[in-house]
């Protein structure tokens, strides 16, 4: 039965955090398709007329979001080193400082890189790339936590 509840649990925090996702891209991402190519546009588009204000609102639900994850920890009574909590602050600013200094110029234009045409999209593998690099930094660098015995009454 308990197994039954987890797997419940871990599809309703996806719902969550897909619905967030698309939440927050509607305020400061691409203006996206509904239902395809074709179909009606929905978004600001704000990282195309107002790149900042984009990152701006990134920033704070990001700063929002670590808030609640501390605070949901000191809960349950887990302790983190300062260099644990900077390590973990550190790649989402990471994020944050990334979307910064590509949001007037690709790195094309700021390395002066010449144009080839790879044949496919390169945003998907950047990604992919970041994504990874992201968390392997968190499970190598992010030292584990101690549990704080405590008595609850």
């Amino acid at each position: 039965m308990e197994n039954s509840i987890q797997k419940h649990q871990i599809g309703l925090v996806s719902v969550v955090l897909v619905s967030i996702h698309f939440v927050l891209d509607f305020f400061s991402g691409h203006i996206h398709h509904i239902f395809g190519a074709d179909s009606m546009e929905a978004g600001l588009g704000l990282y195309a007329s107002n790149p900042y204000l984009a990152i701006l609102i990134e920033a704070l639900f990001s700063i929002g979001a670590l808030w609640y994850f501390f605070a949901e920890e000191a809960k349950k009574g887990i302790i983190r080193t300062t260099k644990n909590r900077v390590s973990i602050i550190s790649v989402f600013a990471y994020g944050i400082i990334f979307m910064l200094l590509i949001a007037t110029k690709s790195f094309r234009q700021l390395f002066v890189i010449p144009e080839f045409d790879l044949e496919f999209n390169t945003n998907m593998p950047t990604l992919i790339f970041t994504y990874c690099a992201m968390i392997y930094c968190l499970n190598y660098f992010v030292p584990k936590f101690k549990l704080e015995k405590t008595m609850r009454k």
